[in-house]
């Protein structure tokens, strides 16, 4: 994907990129294409929240997507495959005029604990994937 990411999930799977955040919205709809690489598959199964931040840092919103739409979660993933998943994003009302910063964290589904990422030898709990604008 041309905005390349490349961050590690619990040791276990890659965020290669995310591509359509420069994409025409369908309404109040923004698809997404989301671009994985197993690197051994994990035992839980896990989830990613986008928040909505605004000019000031403050989370606007927030999301939830579990990866795989849990009908192929990364436990099924198999070793060195890379997957990509379509999510359709169904965006908040966000301000009109107001820019937003788009960051994803991962969540491990069923304890809702956060999952660390490792991009570049740094680790994080979330990562920033683009900006959202809300044209006047």
């Amino acid at each position: 994907p041309r905005n390349s990411i490349e961050a590690t999930v619990a040791g276990s799977f890659m965020l290669l990129g995310v591509v359509g955040l420069e994409g025409e919205r369908k309404g109040d709809v923004l698809p997404l294409t989301f671009y994985w690489k197993c690197l051994t598959p994990p035992v839980a199964s896990y989830g990613f929240l986008l928040t909505f931040l605004d000019e000031v840092q403050k989370p606007y919103a927030q999301v939830y997507h579990p990866i795989g739409y849990r009908v192929f979660p990364p436990s099924h993933w198999e070793k060195g495959r890379r997957y990509a998943e379509t999510y359709s994003l169904v965006l908040p009302e966000l301000l009109p005029g107001k820019t937003y910063e788009l960051t994803l964290s991962v969540i491990e589904e069923g304890t809702f604990h956060p999952v660390l990422l490792e991009k570049e030898g740094l680790i994080t709990e979330f990562l920033s994937i683009g900006e959202i604008s809300e044209p006047l």
